[in-house]
């Protein structure tokens, strides 16, 4: 597999691209888990996560995360924290690109004081706004998720 440098943007698109398979994976899930079972301890996306983050040419902030936010915005989210998009979720309260000018949705914080989840009420279900980018306000992640088929994402995670 071709690896991408974190200094290229489309290391940053691939990775919103990865984290936005998340949002579909909830919508095959039954019945809600319980947070003890979304909480992966032997196999955490975080490691994958921050390995990305030490590797970034383009300064990344992790922003700090109030755990009882991380705790309802994963349980919202019905992802595990195997997946990035779940460690994002659970371990930061979201993460600002190059000073800022990508925010990558998380629990909240108050840099960038709204939740994945909160941020997508009322949005088409089946999507998920995962990021934007402060320029011209894009938001990234619904043309990602239509990009993917389920198959896949289910390869991913």
């Amino acid at each position: 597999m071709a690896r991408i440098s974190p200094s290229s943007s489309r290391f940053w698109l691939s990775l919103v691209l990865l984290l936005s398979t998340g949002a579909c994976l909830t919508a095959q899930t039954p019945a809600p888990r319980p947070l003890a079972e979304l909480i992966n301890q032997q196999e955490p996306g975080w490691a994958l996560v921050s390995q990305w983050l030490r590797e970034a040419k383009n300064p990344v902030q992790v922003l700090p995360k109030t755990p009882a936010r991380a705790d309802s915005t994963l349980l919202a989210a019905q992802v595990t924290t195997r997946s990035p998009l779940g460690a994002i979720i659970y371990e930061t309260g979201g993460l600002l690109v190059d000073g800022g000018w990508l925010r990558i949705l998380g629990s909240g914080s108050p840099a960038l004081n709204r939740t994945l989840m909160e941020w997508n009420q009322g949005k088409p279900a089946g999507m998920l706004l995962i990021a934007d980018d402060v320029i011209k306000a894009r938001q990234l992640g619904k043309l990602a998720l239509k990009a993917f088929s389920v198959s896949r994402m289910n390869m991913v995670f």
